[in-house]
């Protein structure tokens, strides 16, 4: 069986990793991940509930409103009527 040569990676691939920055992005990931879990936690009224960060730290209501009002923009730039 004859194998392709350009299939296999160059052994000089391994220098071009930046161990560093994977390491730091799994970090940033699970923390906010974790982070996002404990959130709704809080402010769902099923469980331990805080009215204060639902009320004035509701990024939930701030990301999905940020994406409406972006479409919207778009939608008027195209002469849609949103």
């Amino acid at each position: 069986m004859i194998v392709h040569p350009k299939i296999f990676p160059s052994p000089n691939l391994v220098k071009h990793i930046d161990y560093a920055w994977i390491t730091r992005f799994c970090f940033l990931f699970t923390g906010l991940y974790y982070f996002n879990i404990a959130y709704i936690g809080i402010v769902d009224p099923k469980n331990f509930y805080l009215p204060f960060l639902d009320h004035y730290f509701n990024y939930i209501f701030w990301f999905s409103d940020s994406i409406i009002a972006a479409s919207r923009i778009i939608a008027m730039n195209f002469g849609v009527d949103a």
